[in-house]
């Protein structure tokens, strides 16, 4: 009897451990940081509240201060984890003034002080923070931790290369040593050479530019550059082919420059009148224009039009359109000089046709008297020349003084009767 009441003791005892265990359980206590104490800073009814995301917190936990340019405005009242990120509710006084887009950091008092949150404002401000405000996590950042910084220096110490600096401090003391004098001359040289280039740096700059430009522009021409260089080879080995006709070739010019040259300041003289004879020449086809060109086809192909030429000739005949100005000024122009004498041009190799017709005809006399008819029947008259061949005064023997104009109609037939006796072999 006394075997089954111990049992039922135990039994007892341990349902209500384990009852003690599970309300244990369910009542966790992480310390006294976990609980709001009373007096922070902001934590009143009437404080700010905000929220900020932050990427790391570290040490940071609740009843840690919020401060503004070192100075505590608030106190923060909870710190969570939401999204693979910390989260934490800050409470500031209700006086504190900061932009909308301020930025949240979570630093330390000194390498092994307590945890913090600062809240900076940014160079550009813009708003103004309200209670129930959120900072994005953008705007959340954390200095580097004491174990950060340690882990760090620790990198630097071990595997950073520190070790290498006693062979550098070596080589340079050898590099400087007994070479003093000239490092020293040297740095006066090196601080005018990068003054002078920091006194270009405009200069410089817009040539990195250009140089800039012109690799787009080879970039985008890549493809004829390419084909270039390859075209370039072979007329590389064609010149190196013909290298020795090449040299002789070089030679004679040479040789020809130096007989060109005496020869060319001995003409000196004659070879610049000359060009300054060409320049109105070239002036004139210059201003003929296309009229030229139009000419030279029509030059080949004389006395016919271009147009036509096929058309001037067919079996045994041609085809010829010929206009003659037979009238006294027209012939009194085209074969008597001003001064007299007969006109008629001459051809290489040929006596000079008026002499050779003056010898052969005997009426050339008449024929120059029948053409000069009307001009000679008023050489008396009195009064002075006017323009196209007339004369002022009265005739002689023309009634009532009229001018007698050569080639109007009283002096025609004179004139075309000289022209027949000359052609005839008599005088008037």
């Amino acid at each position: 009897m006394s075997a089954v009441a111990g049992a039922g003791v135990r039994r007892t005892a341990l349902l209500l451990a384990v009852a003690l265990l599970v309300l244990l359980s369910g009542c966790r206590f992480d310390g006294i940081d976990s609980m709001t104490l009373p007096g922070g800073k902001g934590t009143g009814d009437d404080g700010l509240k905000l929220t900020v995301e932050l990427p790391d917190v570290g040490t940071l936990t609740t009843n840690a201060q919020v401060k503004v340019d070192d100075i505590t405005v608030g106190t923060v009242t909870e710190v969570r984890a939401e999204k693979w990120h910390a989260v934490a509710e800050l409470s500031l006084e209700p006086d504190v003034e900061l932009p909308a887009n301020a930025v949240a950091k979570v630093g330390v008092n000194t390498l092994l002080g307590a945890a913090f949150v600062e809240l900076i404002s940014p160079v550009k401000a813009e708003g103004e923070l309200r209670s129930g405000d959120r900072i994005p996590l953008e705007r959340g950042q954390a200095y580097p931790s004491t174990e950060q910084v340690l882990s760090a220096a620790s990198l630097a110490l071990n595997g950073g290369g520190l070790e290498q600096l006693a062979t550098i401090t070596t080589e340079l003391n050898r590099v400087l040593g007994g070479n003093d004098r000239a490092v020293a001359a040297l740095l006066p040289r090196l601080d005018s050479f990068v003054g002078t280039l920091d006194g270009q740096r405009e200069d410089i700059l817009a040539a990195v530019n250009d140089v800039a430009r012109l690799s787009e522009r080879f970039a985008k021409d890549r493809n004829v550059l390419t084909g270039a260089l390859d075209e370039l080879g072979p007329a590389l080995e064609v010149l190196a082919r013909n290298r020795p006709d090449l040299t002789k070739a070089l030679t004679a010019l040479t040789r020809l420059s130096d007989v060109a040259t005496p020869l060319v300041g001995r003409v000196k003289e004659d070879l610049l009148a000359n060009l300054r004879d060409v320049a109105p020449v070239l002036e004139s086809i210059k201003a003929a224009g296309n009229s030229a060109v139009s000419a030279l086809g029509f030059a080949v192909t004389f006395p016919f039009a271009p147009e036509t030429v096929k058309n001037a000739c067919r079996s045994s005949y041609c085809n010829l359109t010929l206009m003659l100005d037979l009238t006294n000024s027209a012939l009194l122009n085209g074969f008597i000089r001003p001064d007299g004498s007969i006109g008629i041009p001459g051809l290489p190799g040929i006596p000079d046709l008026g002499k050779l017709l003056g010898g052969l005809l005997p009426g050339v006399t008449g024929l120059l008297n029948g053409l000069l008819g009307g001009v000679k029947a008023g050489a008396t008259n009195s009064g002075s020349a006017e323009p196209g061949g007339t004369r002022s005064g009265a005739a002689k023997g023309a009634p009532g003084g009229a001018d007698k104009v050569p080639g109007s109609s009283g002096d025609i037939g004179k004139g075309l009767e000289g022209l027949l006796g000359g052609l005839l072999g008599g005088g008037r």
